[in-house]
């Protein structure tokens, strides 16, 4: 009769660790979708940040390439003088 009662407890341990798990694994389950979500608009962000740094770059270079045009016209035009 004692070694069942040894089980018993042992079963009542086992079923509690198990609660917990399943405890610990919803709320890492909800964390994980907390996440995902933060990854998401990080991500989102992220594109919108290129494509603005992507329009800058390309503003960039278009003003710089009118400013050594405009460098250019100015030394040939005092080389002629």
């Amino acid at each position: 009769m004692e070694r069942f009662k040894v089980l018993e407890g042992k079963i009542v341990q086992l079923v509690d660790v198990i609660k917990g798990l399943r405890s610990e694994n919803d709320s890492l389950v909800q964390e994980n979708g907390k996440l995902q979500e933060k990854v998401e608009k990080l991500e989102f962000s992220v594109l919108n940040d290129k494509e603005q740094l992507d329009k800058e770059k390309e503003l960039t270079k278009e003003v710089v390439d009118e400013l050594i045009k405009s460098i250019d016209t100015l030394v040939g035009s005092e080389e002629q003088l």
